[in-house]
């Protein structure tokens, strides 16, 4: 498989986790471009998000496929 470069957007959010509130990894953002990224980033700067915080990063494809396969089994 070729390794490509994905920019994503990575959202945190608060969860409960029985009475604790935790911070846990939202869904990631597949990002067109980097300012694409940085609208996501200044959207959460203005509180347009429900999001706690967020970073926006590249990562190779095949990471990214893993992050998706963890991500799917998590919530189901």
């Amino acid at each position: 498989m070729a390794m490509t470069e994905r920019i994503v957007f990575m959202p945190y959010v608060w969860r409960l986790r029985g009475k604790k509130k935790v911070l846990e990894p939202g869904m990631p953002v597949l990002c067109r471009s980097e300012s694409d990224a940085l609208r996501w980033v200044e959207k959460l700067e203005n509180g347009a998000l429900t999001a706690a915080g967020g970073q926006a990063d590249r990562r190779l494809k095949c990471l990214l496929m893993k992050l998706q396969e963890i991500m799917a089994n998590q919530y189901y």
